[in-house]
């Protein structure tokens, strides 16, 4: 019953705090099912190398017990070449009821990602435990492939993973859509499981985030979940809330009246951009072609700022990032959500 998101940005434009207040319906286990209000909240922080988040939530059931829910993960990142990433991600999760029983899981994994045309594409290999709910304990191995494709406001993802401890394995492919807008967030996943713990081997999720006025954050979520390795049954889910944002990201003030991008296709399939930063002593890129490593733009002279991008997609999100620290979506381009509360640019290639 969780979903995870992951962009980046600097340290300064990419610190996250929120509170979220709402109501839960779940099946956790016999002794946990129904409804129950929730109160709970995420610390997150990311640099163009680094990620981290936790997420706590805390729910009273209707039907007497209460449950803490936390998870969180980690991450690092870094180019190893122009069209490859690597690094690693650890991540975990914990379930613990009143009556004293408890459950998690957690992996550490080397990360490798890269551009496949219009594709960006993840593999990585995993091992970590399990602790189930009946007391028992395995070491688990686990791998995945995930690809993602973004177009424009909508975003294409694909993944295929599995995961073997002791007795039980099983693989699992899920596919999700999103459509996302400044105010706006839609999207719906559906995922099939094959091999053990499939008694109801398809499931179907779907989301609606809405921004009533920041830092104000409307959240819906429902649909079936299937069996979880540390002993939960499958069963339905239900939420509704809203998420406070208690920290949000600095935005650098806009030059005024700056022209749009100047966009040149070149002869060898690379595309010349040139951006208008008044101002700035230096100007860096990033986005989804560079796995969100900044990289300079060549000075031009009169504010103008030279940048060359790889063949590939015709739309990508990226920021622009001056003297360092600021990142910033220039004027005359696109503005979507981040994962943050803010924004990043859309940039569109004809």
């Amino acid at each position: 019953m969780a979903a995870a998101s992951c962009a980046v940005a600097t340290p300064l434009a990419a610190q996250e705090a929120n509170l979220w207040l709402g109501g839960t319906y779940a099946h956790y286990a016999d002794s946990v099912d129904g409804w129950a209000g929730s109160i709970g909240g995420r610390l997150g922080a990311r640099s163009n190398t680094f990620w981290g988040s936790l997420d706590a939530y805390f729910s009273r059931f209707t039907s007497g017990p209460w449950v803490v829910d936390v998870q969180g993960g980690l991450g690092v990142m870094g180019m190893l070449s122009r069209q490859l990433a690597g690094g690693a991600r650890a991540q975990g999760y914990s379930f613990y009821v009143e009556d004293g029983s408890w459950s998690g899981a957690g992996s550490v994994a080397p990360v490798l990602v890269t551009s496949l045309g219009r594709w960006i594409a993840s593999a990585e290999i995993g091992v970590g435990g399990v602790r189930r709910l009946d007391e028992t304990s395995d070491l688990t191995f686990s791998g995945a492939l995930r690809t993602t494709r973004a177009l424009g406001t909508w975003n294409v993802d694909l993944m295929l993973g599995g995961v073997s401890a002791g007795d039980t394995a099983f693989a699992d492919a899920t596919l999700s859509v999103e459509y996302r807008t400044r105010a706006l967030g839609i999207g719906a996943l559906v995922g099939a499981r094959a091999g053990d713990l499939n008694d109801d081997p398809v499931w179907l999720q779907g989301f609606l985030e809405w921004w009533l006025a920041p830092p104000l954050l409307l959240e819906a979520r429902a649909g079936t979940y299937p069996e979880d390795i540390t002993g939960f049954a499958s069963g339905f889910f239900a939420r509704l809330g809203i998420r406070v944002g208690l920290v949000r990201p600095s935005r650098a003030p806009q030059p005024a009246a700056a022209p749009g991008p100047l966009i040149e296709p070149l002869a060898d399939g690379r595309t010349r951009i040139v951006f208008a930063v008044p101002g700035a002593a230096m100007v860096e890129i990033a986005g989804e072609w560079n796995a969100w490593t900044p990289t300079r733009l060549a000075p031009l002279g009169g504010g103008m700022w030279e940048a060359t991008l790889p063949p590939g997609p015709r739309a990508y999100r990226f920021s622009l990032i001056v003297d360092g620290d600021e990142w910033i979506v220039p004027e005359g381009v696109p503005a979507l959500p981040d994962d943050f509360g803010g924004e990043v640019g859309l940039l569109l290639i004809p």
